[in-house]
């Protein structure tokens, strides 16, 4: 019956020991007891690791919240510098008195007698490095400048004057992605010998046996676009 049903399981705790501690007052808390554990205590064990508990999630919630957001920050950071330099490098490709400033001195600090160390520097945090002249020739290539494959073709002849010499530095010598980004300079330049100038070019890259250079599909591509465009070809 019900009576019986009640009787049978009124030993067991109806209620959770953290509920029934809170209830008791101070006395009936040390009286009262499940099996040899005072209630007090279990509930105070209870509370206590739940609270641990607690704090170590959000502790670690927290950690990686806080690693999350620094890489976030960093990501951004880096993402602003690249938004930086692009709107600078086109502004200085906008600029030819800009590029003619900055390869005269370059060419003139990379002559005969002149530091041509990488420490040296031109402004504007340009070096007397590789990616220096790589840069120029590609602004002179998207400048639309009638001395556009001129100063291309002065910069890439320094960098080859500066390979064939003892005292240049090696990260200088010219690689396919230099004399690709000339042709590419001699294309848009939209001379009536683009075409063959530019084939020159891809010669000198094939023929020289000193720099092992192979030219690629973008090397052959601007070569195309050279007779495409030159007025000769019309």
């Amino acid at each position: 019956s019900g009576n019986s049903r009640r009787h049978k399981y009124s030993h067991r705790p109806l209620i959770k020991a953290s509920v029934l501690s809170d209830s008791l007052g101070a006395d009936e808390q040390q009286q009262t007891s499940l099996g040899n554990i005072n209630i007090s205590e279990a509930a105070s064990d209870i509370i206590t690791k739940a609270i641990e508990q607690q704090n170590s999630q959000a502790n670690g919630v927290a950690a990686n919240g806080s690693n999350g957001q620094r890489q976030r920050n960093k990501k951004g950071h880096k993402q602003r510098g690249k938004q930086r330099n692009a709107r600078k490098n086109g502004k200085a490709i906008a600029d030819p008195e800009f590029l003619r400033k900055r390869t005269e001195t370059l060419l003139r600090m990379t002559g005969d007698g002149n530091d041509n160390s990488n420490d040296a520097d031109l402004g504007s945090n340009l070096k007397v490095e590789k990616k220096t002249f790589d840069w120029l020739i590609d602004a002179w290539s998207y400048s639309g400048t009638y001395d556009a494959a001129d100063y291309a073709l002065s910069l890439l002849s320094r960098m080859e004057e500066l390979r064939n010499t003892d005292s240049a530095t090696p990260s200088i010598a010219p690689d396919v992605k230099s004399y690709t980004k000339v042709i590419n300079a001699i294309a848009r330049s939209g001379r009536e010998d683009a075409g063959e100038q530019a084939e020159e070019i891809l010669n000198r890259m094939i023929h020289d046996e000193a720099a092992d250079l192979s030219p690629n599909t973008f090397t052959y591509t601007y070569v195309i676009d050279a007779y495409a465009r030159s007025p000769s070809s019309k």
